[in-house]
């Protein structure tokens, strides 16, 4: 095994799913016309096509198709951004002190064999007629035009374990940073699908009397919206083709429910939060709890320079099999921050009596929750 690859593993362990079926390289590579680098392999046949922290995707080299396998589809995908004039339109390419591999060039100078929901790109700068020498070029979507190129000198498995470890120059932009570290999802290898691991997305419920948001009771949690779930019970879909959801939310909508699974053992979720709340009411001293069955996991305070947001994050774990556990946001505040109340001191005083449980305008939240097996 790759060096390289060894150490990532160390870093990013496979996901405890049936071995990988790997792809036919020899029959690929023919097709292509070129050879891969090792460490590419020796990745794919390891973990499969899928996603760090659902973030960044590795590609595989070639897709089962309904009536025949798709040979060439990692060279078609950047054949195509050659065409529609992607590598001019974002340049310069870092391809000045790099003489290409005639085999390749002939088609494309760069191979993309990774991507970003953000839009940020990897290619290898298929430099020379020896892949284990070829180069990384890293597109940053997030930069300005004309600066969004940056080289990396080593293989796609090195790169990958400098992005997993923060190394890499603009890596917490490039995946989400998980309480529990980079975390793999595969997504399929050459002879399975396993469905997409499960995710959602909350909102807040959106209250039209009040342009500040909905009023919550100091305690009480926080009414969410779904805005969308995907994936779901990867192990099942792989066994059944039946897509079963593993997030799911009560009818009162401030209960998120989230399952295990049926692939021992479990489902590893990892969730972040942002809530802002309403100038105009602000207590002053107010949070946010993150609870678990009803016992508090994670809170968080506002941060310093945003005395309006909170931000929580917390890893929740659940065994495959077991029921269903229960998540909701709780706004806490201090009663003794009522001071921008208004009035006389005497309604002040009435005020602070009253306040022991206050009203607290949540202007609006958001709470990411994803999904992946664990591995121990």
């Amino acid at each position: 095994m790759d060096p390289a690859v060894a150490q990532l593993i160390s870093l990013m362990p496979p996901p405890p799913l049936p071995p990988v079926i790997a792809p036919p390289w020899d029959e690929i590579e023919h097709a292509m016309g070129f050879r891969l680098p090792a460490d590419y392999h020796d990745f794919i046949n390891l973990y499969g096509e899928g996603q760090i922290n659902q973030e960044l995707s590795v590609f595989a080299p070639a897709y089962q198709t309904a009536d025949r396998p798709s040979l060439t589809s990692l060279l078609d995908r950047s054949r195509w951004l050659k065409s529609i004039g992607f590598f001019e339109e974002f340049g310069p390419v870092p391809l000045d002190e790099y003489q290409t591999d005639p085999a390749v060039s002939d088609s494309v100078d760069l191979l993309m064999w990774g991507k970003t929901w953000h839009g940020d790109m990897f290619f290898w700068v298929a430099a020379g007629d020896d892949p284990a020498e070829w180069p990384i070029a890293v597109h940053l979507h997030h930069l300005d035009p004309g600066d969004r190129w940056r080289r990396f000198d080593g293989g796609m498995a090195e790169c990958l374990t400098s992005v997993v470890d923060g190394s890499f120059a603009g890596a917490a932009k490039l995946i989400d940073a998980n309480p529990g570290g980079a975390q793999w999802s595969r997504l399929r290898d050459w002879e399975h699908d396993y469905g997409k691991p499960p995710s959602a997305v909350f909102d807040q419920v959106v209250d039209e009397g009040d342009p500040y948001g909905p009023r919550v009771i100091s305690g009480s949690p926080i009414p969410l919206h779904n805005y969308g779930y995907s994936g779901g019970d990867q192990a099942h879909f792989r066994s059944t083709g039946e897509l079963r959801s593993l997030i799911g939310m009560d009818p009162t909508g401030t209960e998120i429910q989230l399952h295990g699974g049926s692939q021992s053992p479990g489902i590893a979720y990892f969730l972040y939060s942002t809530v802002d709340f309403g100038p105009k009411h602000l207590p002053g001293t107010v949070g946010v709890d993150l609870l678990r069955n009803g016992d508090r996991v994670a809170s968080a305070a506002p941060d310093p320079t945003n005395l309006q947001r909170v931000c929580v994050a917390a890893e929740i774990l659940v065994d495959a099999g077991a029921p269903a556990t229960s998540v909701q946001l709780r706004v806490v505040a201090d009663a003794v921050a009522q001071r921008h109340l208004r009035g006389s001191r005497l309604a002040w005083f009435a005020a602070l009596r009253r306040a022991r449980t206050p009203e607290i305008s949540v202007e609006s939240v958001y709470l990411r929750v994803k999904g992946t097996l664990r591995t121990a």
